[in-house]
């Protein structure tokens, strides 16, 4: 795995409805990637859930390079924000998502991981 992206705030704001409803496209690695907060928020960073795209040594890196640490309940946060995970055909994604501050809500990418694609 190859990092391809590091930090990007995506979103610092109020909580609307239309938050959960916009498209956030980003240009990583020359590709752009188009999702919305639902399609990752089931996905809570866990190793133990990406160790069929990550080996253990890039698993370490991805927590490293994303400022992951681990909490008592056994999630991890980037900045006091819960971590999540989206994978696509090409990249792996690793963003931050959550309240702030009361009723300020941030969304980050923390990491971009292009994924080993073999014929």
């Amino acid at each position: 795995m190859k990092q391809i992206s590091t930090s990007q705030l995506l979103y610092d704001g109020l909580e609307t409805d239309e938050l959960y409803a916009q498209t956030f496209a980003i240009n990583i690695g020359g590709q752009q990637i188009a999702f919305r907060i639902s399609d990752f928020t089931q996905n809570r960073f866990s190793p133990e859930r990406l160790r069929d795209v990550f080996t253990e040594s890039e698993l370490q890196r991805v927590v490293k390079a994303s400022r992951l640490v681990p909490t008592s309940m056994g999630n991890y946060q980037a900045d006091g924000l819960d971590a999540y995970y989206l994978c696509t055909e090409e990249a792996v994604l690793i963003l931050s998502f959550g309240e702030f501050q009361p009723a300020r809500y941030i969304l980050s990418l923390e990491s971009g991981w292009a994924k080993d694609v073999t014929p």
